[in-house]
C-alpha cells in the first residue's frame, strides 16, 4: 500500500532497499547520493549533516539527506567506521536514454558495490601499516575453518581450529574489520564475545561445494601453474564462500589474490592475546603505537614492508628452517651494509603500494595513476634486482633466485614495463573517464582522431576572427561550457550590433553582463569537436582496459614481486636496527636453552635517554637453571626484565636481530607472559579473577618447549592465600610442565623452594641505600631481596610523612610477632599545610644538595638564591 502512494522515484528506491535491507542506500540523484526514510535519519546523525524532507506519505514527511557524489568516499568512510554497510546505487543510463523508453520512464539505477568495513580498497580509507581483514568462520563436523583475507593487498590465509576458544583467540589476534558467518546456531559463542567487529550473516547457499569451488578456481584463472588440488573439500568451501561474498559486494568482480596460505597453529610461536597486549607488540596499553615493539623496531621504507614487519612480530615462526631463512636474508644486508644499504634504499624508498593499486584495477575502481604506480613499482624492483645481483652472483640462494625470476628474468614483467612506459603520458588523471592520459604515438587510430580534434579546434580560432570582422565587435569571444557547447560571447553594450541585424546569429542565453549566441557554422564545428572528443575518450578507455587486462594476466607475479620487495625491506630494516642499536643475530636450535647475554628492552632503550642497564638471562636444563625465581621491590626493574626477555624471544623467532651481545635460543612453541590485568576489568572480572584465569590458561596449555613469564602471582587476595597459590604454581610448573620460566614475586618465602628443586635458581635486583635513600641499580644478581622496600618506595612516591612513620610502626610490630591487636590505632592528625611545607623543604634540600658549585657562575648563584627565596616566601 505504501508503494502506491509514493512517486516512481521513491518506489524505485524502496525496491532496491528491499533487496539490500541490511545496508544504507547511497541513491544517486544527479550530483548527489541521497538517502531516504530511516536511512536518512541514521546517516544525518552519523555524518552530522542536515536532515530535510522529500514530499509526504499519509501526511508524514519523508526524511531525506544527501552528500555530493564527488565527496562520497569521505562520507562513506565515516559510515563504515561506525559499523554500517552501504549499497552504492548508481544511474546506469542517461536521461535521454530513459526518455527513449517512454516520456515518464525514470532513469535505471543499479547497485554497483556494497561497501563494507572488510572490503575496502581505497587508500585514504585504509589504515597503514595494518591489514584490513575480512574473516569468515565455518564449522564442519570436527573443526572450524577460519579464512582471513585483505582484498586491498591480495593476501588470503586459512587456519583450522578445533575448539571455540581457539577461534576466539584467532579473532582477537587477527582483529578483522568484518566477520562473515553462516546463519546457524554454531556461532553464538562469537556473537556473545564480539563487540568490535561488524558481523554479516550469509545464506547456506554460499557453502555449496560446486558454487564455492567455481569462485575459488575463478580467482586463480590467470595462473595455470597454481594447483588447487592440495586443498580439501571443506577448505575449498570456506575459501570459495569467502571469495563469493567478496564478489557479491563488488558487483560480481573478484579481486586478484595471492595463493592461499595454509597456516597451521604449530607453524607459529603461540602467544595468547593477553600476553600480546601485555607485551605491547603492536600498540601500547593506551592503544597508541608509540612505545610499542613494532614502533621501536620499524625502520622499513615501504607500506608493504611495514605491513610485513607488523605481521612477522605478531606471528613469530616456530619452524627452525624458516626462521633461519629470514635471518640469512637479514645477515646478507648486514654483512653488505656499507656497500649496499644506501644504494638499495634509493631503489626501495617510496616504493609504491602496487598490491593495493592492482586490487583497485581488478575491481574496476582503479585509474591511470594506479597503472603508473605499478609501472613505477616494477621498474624499481628491476633496478633493485640489478643492485643486489652482483653481490649474490654465484650464491645458491632460493630467495634471490626467486626475486630474479619474478623481476629482471621475467618476460611478462619486461613486456608490462615497456608497454606502460610507451602508453602513459604525464599529468595522469585519477579516473580513466577524464581522458588525455595515453601518450601520443602509442596508438595510430587515437593519434588520428586527436589530430582531427585539434585541427577542428583551430577552426574555432579562425571562426572567432571571422565573426569579429563580420560583426565589428573586437572583443567578441568564442567560449565553451558543458551545457551550451561552443558559443559566441559578447558584452551587453555590444548586443544592439547583433540584435538589429539580419545576420545569422541564433540567441542562446542572456546573462547580466553578456549575451550568448551561436551560428549554424559554429554548431557544425562544435559537433565535429565533440564527436572527436567522444571518439578519443572511447579509444583511450579501450586502451586502458587492455592495459588493465595485461596486468591482470600477470597479477600473481606482480603480487609476488610486492611480497618479495616487502621481505627485502624488512631485512634491510633489521640490518639498520642492528647497526644503530648493536643488535646481534640470534643462534636458534632445537634444544631447551634460553641464553641471552647483556639483553636490553628495545622499547625502553629507544625512549629513555639514560643508558640501559643490560642483564643476562640463562635458562638451561643441562646447567640446572630452568626456573628463575626473582624477588625485589617495585621500581627495581623486574617487569622490564621479564618483558625484555619475552620480546627477545619474539624478535628471534620473527627472524630479526636481538638487542643483546649474545642470544642462543631453543625454538619455543608457546610464550606466556602474565603481567598486568587492567584491560580485563571492563569485562566485569576483578583483578584477582583475571590473574587466576590467565594463570589457569598457562598451567593448562604450556608445554616443556614453552617460555612462561609470571609476575606477582597471588596479589589481590590475602597474604597467605596469595603466597600459597604462588607456591603451588611454582611446584606445578617444576614438577608437571618443566618449561623455561621467569617467576617474579614479592613473596621472599618462596625462596625456600630452592632446596627442593635443583633446576630452580634465585635472583634479585641490586638496591643501594645512600643517605637514607634507595637507589635502584637495575642489575640482576644471584640471591634473594633483603626486603620488599615497600615503605621506602611509598616514601619516594610522596606519601605524607606521618603515614610513612605509622607504616614503619605497624611493620615493626608485625615483624616482631606482636600481632595487630597491639598496634596503637591513633594516627597523628595531618596538618596539610605543614605537609606541603615539608614536601617543599625536601625538594629545596634535594636541589641544593645536587648543585655543582664548581660549575656555577656568580650570576647563576644569585638567580638560584632568588628562586629559593621566592619559593620560601610562597
Amino acid at each position: 500500500m505504501l508503494a502506491k502512494k509514493l512517486t516512481p522515484l521513491l518506489r524505485q528506491y524502496l525496491d532496491i532497499k528491499q533487496q539490500y535491507n541490511d545496508c544504507l542506500i547511497f541513491f544517486r540523484l544527479g550530483d548527489f547520493y541521497e538517502l531516504f526514510f530511516e536511512d536518512a535519519e541514521i546517516a544525518a546523525k552519523t555524518l552530522s549533516i542536515t536532515l530535510t524532507k522529500r514530499g509526504q506519505v499519509d501526511g508524514e514527511d519523508i526524511p531525506m539527506c544527501g552528500v555530493p557524489h564527488h565527496h562520497g568516499d569521505s562520507y562513506l568512510a565515516k559510515l563504515l567506521k561506525n559499523g554500517f554497510k552501504v549499497a552504492i546505487c548508481e544511474q546506469v543510463e542517461t536521461p535521454e536514454e530513459s526518455k527513449k523508453r517512454g516520456y515518464k520512464e525514470i532513469i535505471k539505477r543499479k547497485v554497483v558495490r556494497i561497501a563494507t568495513p572488510g572490503t575496502l580498497t581505497e587508500e585514504k580509507e585504509l589504515i597503514s601499516p595494518e591489514n584490513n581483514y575480512l574473516m569468515s568462520v565455518t564449522f564442519f563436523n570436527t573443526h572450524f575453518n577460519i579464512v582471513y583475507a585483505d582484498i586491498s593487498t591480495g593476501e588470503i590465509s586459512i587456519k583450522k581450529a578445533l575448539r571455540e576458544n581457539e577461534v576466539l583467540d584467532i579473532i582477537e589476534s587477527i582483529l578483522p574489520a568484518e566477520i562473515i558467518l553462516p546463519k546457524t546456531q554454531e556461532y553464538e559463542f562469537i556473537l556473545k564475545t564480539n563487540k568490535k567487529n561488524l558481523v554479516t550473516f550469509i545464506d547456506n547457499k554460499y557453502l555449496d561445494i560446486e558454487s564455492a569451488s567455481n569462485y575459488f578456481e575463478k580467482t586463480y584463472r590467470f595462473d595455470k601453474k597454481l594447483s588447487l588440488i592440495n586443498f580439501s573439500v571443506d577448505e575449498k568451501i570456506s575459501l570459495g564462500a569467502t571469495i563469493k561474498y567478496i564478489a557479491f559486494t563488488q558487483n560480481e568482480k573478484t579481486p586478484v589474490m595471492l595463493f592461499p596460505q595454509r597456516n597451521k597453529i604449530d607453524d607459529y610461536l603461540e602467544i595468547d592475546n593477553a600476553s600480546k597486549r601485555n607485551l605491547e607488540i603492536v600498540k601500547n596499553l593506551n592503544g597508541d603505537s608509540e612505545g610499542s615493539l613494532f614502533n621501536s623496531l620499524n625502520f622499513t621504507m615501504t607500506a608493504t614492508g611495514s605491513r610485513k614487519l607488523l605481521n612477522d612480530l605478531s606471528n613469530p615462526l616456530s619452524n627452525l628452517n624458516s626462521i633461519n631463512k629470514r635471518l640469512d636474508l637479514v645477515n646478507f644486508f648486514y654483512d653488505n651494509f656499507d656497500d649496499l644499504n644506501n644504494i638499495v634504499a634509493k631503489s626501495i624508498n617510496n616504493f609504491p603500494d602496487i598490491s593495493r593499486s592492482l586490487s583497485r584495477l581488478s575491481l574496476g575502481r582503479g585509474g591511470p595513476k594506479d597503472l603508473f604506480c605499478i609501472l613505477n613499482g616494477l621498474k624499481k624492483s628491476i633496478e633493485l634486482c640489478e643492485v643486489v645481483n652482483d653481490k649474490v652472483d654465484g650464491l645458491n640462494d632460493d630467495f634471490f633466485l626467486k626475486f630474479l625470476k619474478n623481476t629482471k628474468g621475467n618476460k611478462d614483467v619486461q613486456k608490462i614495463v615497456l608497454t606502460l612506459e610507451s602508453a602513459l603520458g604525464e599529468n595522469l588523471p585519477l579516473l580513466s573517464r577524464d581522458g588525455n592520459f595515453i601518450k601520443a604515438g602509442f596508438d595510430a587510430k587515437l593519434d588520428e582522431v586527436r589530430k582531427f580534434r585539434d585541427e577542428a579546434k583551430a577552426l574555432i580560432i579562425k571562426e572567432e576572427e571571422s565573426e569579429k570582422k563580420l560583426s565589428g565587435i573586437n572583443n567578441l569571444k568564442i567560449k565553451y561550457n558543458s551545457f551550451l557547447g561552443y558559443f559566441i560571447d559578447i558584452s551587453s553594450s555590444n548586443n544592439d550590433k547583433l540584435k538589429n541585424t539580419d545576420l545569422h546569429y541564433i540567441h542562446r542565453q542572456t546573462l547580466k553582463n553578456s549575451f550568448r549566441y551561436t551560428t549554424k557554422n559554429l554548431t557544425s564545428i562544435s559537433e565535429k569537436i565533440l564527436n572527436a572528443n567522444f571518439e578519443s575518450l572511447e579509444l583511450e578507455i579501450e586502451i586502458y582496459n587492455k592495459l588493465v587486462s595485461l596486468l591482470l594476466q600477470s597479477s600473481g607475479n606482480i603480487l609476488n614481486i610486492a611480497n618479495l620487495v616487502a621481505r627485502i625491506d624488512v631485512a634491510i630494516s633489521w640490518s639498520n636496527y642492528a647497526k644503530k642499536y648493536g643488535a646481534v643475530r640470534p643462534q636458534l636450535n632445537d634444544s631447551s636453552e634460553f641464553i641471552v647475554k647483556k639483553g636490553r628492552h628495545p622499547s625502553v632503550e629507544k625512549t629513555h635517554t639514560e643508558s640501559f642497564i643490560a642483564n643476562n638471562c640463562i635458562l638451561n636444563e643441562k646447567d640446572n637453571n630452568l626456573f628463575r625465581l626473582i624477588t625485589g621491590p617495585n621500581m627495581s626493574g623486574k617487569s622490564t626484565y621479564l618483558r625484555q626477555n619475552a620480546l627477545i624471544l619474539i624478535i628471534a623467532q620473527a627472524g630479526g636481530y636481538c638487542p643483546a651481545e649474545q642470544v642462543n635460543i631453543g625454538v619455543c612453541d608457546k610464550l606466556f607472559c602474565r603481567v598486568g590485568s587492567g584491560d580485563e576489568l571492563a569485562k566485569g572480572n576483578s583483578t584477582f579473577m583475571v590473574e587466576m584465569l590467565e594463570t589457569a590458561n598457562i598451567l593448562n596449555s604450556a608445554t616443556n618447549r614453552s617460555l612462561v613469564i609470571l609476575d606477582e602471582i597471588g596479589r589481590g587476595t590475602s597474604t597467605y592465600d596469595g603466597m600459597s597459590l604462588a607456591w603451588a604454581t611454582v611446584e606445578f610448573l617444576m614438577q608437571n610442565i618443566k618449561c623455561k620460566t621467569l617467576f617474579a614475586t614479592h613473596y621472599n618465602q618462596l625462596a625456600a623452594l630452592e632446596k627442593n628443586y635443583i633446576l630452580l635458581k634465585l635472583n634479585t635486583f641490586r638496591v643501594k641505600k645512600w643517605k637514607n635513600e634507595l637507589i635502584f641499580l637495575h642489575q640482576l644478581i644471584e640471591g634473594v631481596a633483603e626486603s620488599s622496600y615497600g615503605i621506602e618506595v611509598a616514601k619516594m612516591a610522596g606519601l605524607p610523612e606521618v603515614v610513612v612513620i605509622k607504616a614503619r610502626e605497624v611493620l615493626n610490630n608485625l615483624e616482631n610477632g606482636l600481632g595487630v591487636e597491639n598496634i596503637n590505632s591513633d594516627i597523628q592528625t595531618i596538618d596539610i599545610n605543614r605537609e606541603k611545607k615539608n614536601t617543599m623543604l625536601k625538594l629545596l634540600e634535594d636541589q641544593i644538595i645536587s648543585l655543582n658549585l664548581n660549575n656555577l657562575t656568580p650570576i647563576e648563584a644569585l638567580n638560584f638564591l632568588k628562586e629559593i627565596k621566592d619559593k620560601l616566601e610562597e
